[in-house]
C-alpha cells in the first residue's frame, strides 16, 4: 500500500476500515445474486455478459439525465430503494 505520509497506526486503521467497507458493499451484491431463483439467475448472467461486452466495445456507460431519472439513479445515492416483494 502506498502512503503519502510515514507509517502511522491511525492511517493503517483507516485504510483497513476502507477495505472492509468496499468488501462489504461487494458481498451484499453477491448475496443478492446467490438468492435468485433458478430461472432468474440466467437472466442476470446474460445481462452482466452484455454489460461487460458493451463496456469492452463502447467504453463505460454514461447515462443521460433522462435515463437517470427513468431508472431512479438521481436519488439512489441518498434514498435506498425497497426491494420488490412478490405477492
Amino acid at each position: 500500500m502506498r502512503r503519502p505520509t510515514p507509517h502511522r497506526a491511525l492511517a493503517d486503521a483507516l485504510a483497513s476500515l476502507e477495505v472492509a467497507r468496499r468488501l462489504r458493499d461487494r458481498s451484499l451484491l453477491g448475496r443478492r445474486v446467490v438468492g435468485l431463483v433458478a430461472d432468474e439467475r440466467p437472466i442476470v448472467e446474460a445481462l452482466l455478459d452484455r454489460i461487460e461486452g458493451g463496456r469492452a466495445d463502447y467504453g463505460p456507460w454514461a447515462p443521460s439525465s433522462s435515463t437517470k431519472a427513468l431508472l431512479g439513479l438521481s436519488r439512489a445515492a441518498t434514498t435506498p430503494r425497497e426491494p420488490h416483494r412478490r405477492p
